[in-house]
């Protein structure tokens, strides 16, 4: 069984309709949504009546998207584990993909691709081959509805987010990439396999970036890397490859590293 951890705040009633009436239309229906919902609980539960999908639906009044995951991961009973938006939603092949790949190639950890059918583009240039093992720079391409955990070969005890990171916490961003990277450094086997199985929409391809926005990427890379010089490199080179993109680049650069030196992991 598939099991998808949902957070929402229930504001976003068409996508969530949107998201779950991709759900009933799967061709592979051992499907389990655990939904956690931070707000609006009696606008989700209406949602959820009369959805032919087992769902389980947790109320919260705490806020955080990796706080909501965390939570989640509590309830969940399948073999494979993805981390869904509530402004997401699937192929209806989607999950008879996912299951078939992972048991096919006894994957620990599979990295999918996501597609904007409306904008009609992807997130990214994706890689055509794939690949049995990524590293550490391919994992900061990655997010986190493209994940795909094999439950029987990854512990629920190493799929905590860091709750420090993320929507709506003290730094809303990264999590899931610090979430690969902590995976990878606990010697599991991330692979990439370079199949459409989720739809979101593309918001960042071509946006520009505010010094705030950007300069978080800052904390992030020092909480992904052991090695601090590394991950100052990294940010560095990461800031420089965005420079058309930012409205302040040095400014921005200069105020990530700043913040790279004072964050305490």
């Amino acid at each position: 069984m598939i099991s998808l951890i949902v957070p929402t705040l229930g504001t976003r009633m068409d996508e969530l309709n949107r998201l779950f009436d991709s759900l009933d239309n799967q061709t592979y229906k051992e499907i389990e949504a655990i939904v956690v919902s931070q707000a609006n609980w009696d606008v989700v539960e209406n949602l959820l009546e009369g959805r032919t999908f087992k769902y389980k639906h947790v109320k919260t009044n705490i806020r955080g998207l990796s706080f909501a995951r965390n939570e989640g991961l509590q309830y969940v009973s399948g073999d494979i584990l993805t981390f869904a938006d509530d402004d997401c939603w699937y192929p209806n092949n989607a999950f008879e993909v996912v299951s078939g790949k992972m048991l096919e190639s006894n994957y620990e950890i599979g990295c999918f691709q996501y597609f904007d059918p409306i904008g009609w583009e992807a997130p990214r240039v994706y890689a055509e081959k794939e690949k049995e093992k990524i590293n550490r720079i391919e994992i900061l391409q990655k997010c986190s509805i493209e994940i795909f955990i094999n439950l029987e070969k990854v512990s629920n005890e190493d799929l905590l987010f860091d709750t420090r990171f993320g929507v709506g916490a003290e730094y809303p961003r990264g999590e899931d990439t610090i979430l690969l990277m902590d995976l990878y450094e606990k010697k599991y086997c991330i692979s990439y396999i370079p199949k459409i199985v989720v739809y979101h929409p593309c918001k960042e391809r071509s946006r520009s970036f505010t010094q705030e926005e950007w300069s978080i990427k800052g904390i992030v890379c020092k909480r992904m890397f052991k090695n601090p010089l590394v991950g100052l490199s990294v940010y560095i080179l990461l800031t420089v490859r965005k420079f058309h993109r930012l409205d302040h680049p040095v400014g921005t650069l200069v105020e990530g590293i700043k913040k790279f030196i004072t964050f305490k992991k």
